[in-house]
Protein backbone atom coordinates (compact mmCIF):
# COMPACT_ATOMS: atom_id res chain seq x y z
CA UNK A 1 0.00 0.00 0.00
CA UNK A 2 3.15 2.02 0.41
CA UNK A 3 3.34 2.36 -3.36
CA UNK A 4 -0.26 3.68 -3.96
CA UNK A 5 1.00 6.42 -1.92
CA UNK A 6 4.12 7.00 -3.55
CA UNK A 7 2.28 6.88 -7.00
CA UNK A 8 -0.84 8.87 -6.56
CA UNK A 9 0.00 12.04 -7.54
CA UNK A 10 2.99 10.76 -9.93
CA UNK A 11 1.19 12.11 -13.06
CA UNK A 12 0.92 16.36 -11.46
CA UNK A 13 4.55 15.66 -9.93
CA UNK A 14 5.85 14.71 -13.10
CA UNK A 15 4.75 17.16 -14.98
CA UNK A 16 5.67 19.72 -12.57
CA UNK A 17 9.05 18.22 -12.48
CA UNK A 18 9.21 18.01 -16.19
CA UNK A 19 8.00 22.03 -16.32
CA UNK A 20 11.14 23.09 -14.00
CA UNK A 21 13.83 21.17 -15.13
CA UNK A 22 12.61 22.03 -18.96
CA UNK A 23 12.63 25.31 -17.65
CA UNK A 24 16.58 25.11 -15.39
CA UNK A 25 17.89 23.49 -18.88
CA UNK A 26 16.30 26.19 -20.94
CA UNK A 27 17.34 29.44 -19.01
CA UNK A 28 20.65 27.65 -17.40
CA UNK A 29 19.78 29.10 -14.18
CA UNK A 30 21.24 26.18 -12.52
CA UNK A 31 24.15 25.80 -14.74
CA UNK A 32 25.12 29.77 -13.61
CA UNK A 33 24.42 29.14 -10.07
CA UNK A 34 26.39 26.22 -9.09
CA UNK A 35 29.57 27.01 -12.25
CA UNK A 36 31.11 29.50 -10.18
CA UNK A 37 31.36 27.50 -7.00
CA UNK A 38 32.83 24.75 -9.00
CA UNK A 39 35.36 27.13 -10.83
CA UNK A 40 36.41 29.13 -7.40
CA UNK A 41 37.66 24.88 -5.91
CA UNK A 42 40.68 23.52 -6.73
CA UNK A 43 39.72 21.08 -9.41
CA UNK A 44 40.97 20.92 -12.73
CA UNK A 45 41.40 19.12 -15.57
CA UNK A 46 38.82 15.68 -16.53
CA UNK A 47 37.24 15.63 -13.15
CA UNK A 48 36.44 19.65 -13.74
CA UNK A 49 35.19 18.90 -17.26
CA UNK A 50 33.26 15.84 -15.71
CA UNK A 51 31.69 18.05 -13.23
CA UNK A 52 31.14 20.61 -14.98
CA UNK A 53 28.93 18.72 -17.67
CA UNK A 54 27.17 16.64 -14.91
CA UNK A 55 25.89 19.86 -13.42
CA UNK A 56 25.20 21.27 -17.10
CA UNK A 57 23.22 18.39 -17.90
CA UNK A 58 21.64 17.52 -14.70
CA UNK A 59 18.45 19.21 -15.28
CA UNK A 60 18.01 16.84 -18.50
CA UNK A 61 19.05 13.76 -15.71
CA UNK A 62 16.01 14.89 -13.81
CA UNK A 63 13.42 15.51 -16.41
CA UNK A 64 14.20 11.48 -17.47
CA UNK A 65 13.79 10.71 -13.50
CA UNK A 66 10.73 12.45 -13.72
CA UNK A 67 9.56 11.29 -16.99
CA UNK A 68 10.39 7.68 -15.48
CA UNK A 69 8.53 8.35 -12.47
CA UNK A 70 5.30 9.62 -15.04
CA UNK A 71 5.32 5.95 -16.73
CA UNK A 72 5.68 3.98 -14.00
CA UNK A 73 2.99 5.40 -12.22
CA UNK A 74 0.65 5.20 -14.92
CA UNK A 75 1.91 1.34 -15.48
CA UNK A 76 1.29 0.98 -11.65
CA UNK A 77 -2.34 2.30 -11.40
CA UNK A 78 -3.23 0.64 -14.87
CA UNK A 79 -1.77 -3.03 -14.14
CA UNK A 80 -0.78 -3.89 -10.29
CA UNK A 81 -2.62 -1.22 -8.37
CA UNK A 82 -6.36 -2.92 -10.01
CA UNK A 83 -5.34 -6.43 -9.21
CA UNK A 84 -4.70 -5.11 -5.25
CA UNK A 85 -8.28 -3.67 -5.12
CA UNK A 86 -9.76 -6.88 -6.36
CA UNK A 87 -8.02 -8.56 -3.53
CA UNK A 88 -9.54 -6.15 -0.85
CA UNK A 89 -12.56 -5.97 -2.34
CA UNK A 90 -12.87 -9.70 -2.41
CA UNK A 91 -11.97 -9.52 1.27
CA UNK A 92 -14.57 -7.49 1.98
CA UNK A 93 -17.23 -9.37 0.37
CA UNK A 94 -16.40 -12.48 1.68
CA UNK A 95 -16.21 -10.73 5.44
CA UNK A 96 -19.34 -9.03 4.58
CA UNK A 97 -20.82 -12.24 3.56
CA UNK A 98 -19.74 -14.14 6.89
CA UNK A 99 -21.30 -11.40 9.08
CA UNK A 100 -24.60 -11.33 6.69
CA UNK A 101 -24.69 -15.26 7.38
CA UNK A 102 -24.03 -14.29 10.83
CA UNK A 103 -26.90 -11.41 11.14
CA UNK A 104 -29.28 -14.08 8.82
CA UNK A 105 -28.80 -17.32 11.76
CA UNK A 106 -29.62 -14.52 14.58
CA UNK A 107 -32.45 -13.10 13.19
CA UNK A 108 -33.88 -16.85 12.51
CA UNK A 109 -33.20 -17.35 15.77
CA UNK A 110 -34.80 -14.23 17.21
CA UNK A 111 -37.81 -14.61 14.71
CA UNK A 112 -38.89 -17.55 17.27
CA UNK A 113 -40.47 -17.85 20.41
CA UNK A 114 -39.05 -20.09 22.88
CA UNK A 115 -40.02 -21.47 26.22
CA UNK A 116 -38.34 -19.50 29.23
CA UNK A 117 -38.48 -23.17 31.31
CA UNK A 118 -38.38 -26.38 29.66
CA UNK A 119 -42.05 -27.97 29.56
CA UNK A 120 -40.71 -31.58 30.08
CA UNK A 121 -38.56 -31.37 32.75
CA UNK A 122 -38.37 -27.54 33.92
CA UNK A 123 -34.79 -26.63 33.59
CA UNK A 124 -34.11 -23.21 32.95
CA UNK A 125 -33.36 -22.09 29.72
CA UNK A 126 -30.17 -20.39 28.89
CA UNK A 127 -30.24 -17.57 26.14
CA UNK A 128 -29.03 -19.20 22.81
CA UNK A 129 -30.37 -22.98 23.78
CA UNK A 130 -32.86 -24.24 21.01
CA UNK A 131 -33.34 -27.21 22.86
CA UNK A 132 -33.44 -28.36 27.02
CA UNK A 133 -29.35 -29.01 27.78
CA UNK A 134 -30.77 -31.57 30.65
CA UNK A 135 -33.51 -33.81 28.65
CA UNK A 136 -33.04 -32.48 24.85
CA UNK A 137 -36.43 -31.57 24.44
CA UNK A 138 -37.27 -28.40 21.85
CA UNK A 139 -37.83 -24.84 23.37
CA UNK A 140 -39.46 -23.40 20.81
CA UNK A 141 -43.09 -22.94 21.13
CA UNK A 142 -45.41 -24.13 18.04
Amino acid sequence: MKLKRFFKYSLQIGIAGLILNIFLFATNIFYEMVVPLLEKSDIEGAAFNFLDNLIYFTPCIFIGLFALYIIAGALYKRYYYPKIEDKVFGHMVRKNDRRQKELDERLKFLSRTYYRNCPKCGAPRDEKETVCSSCGASLTVR
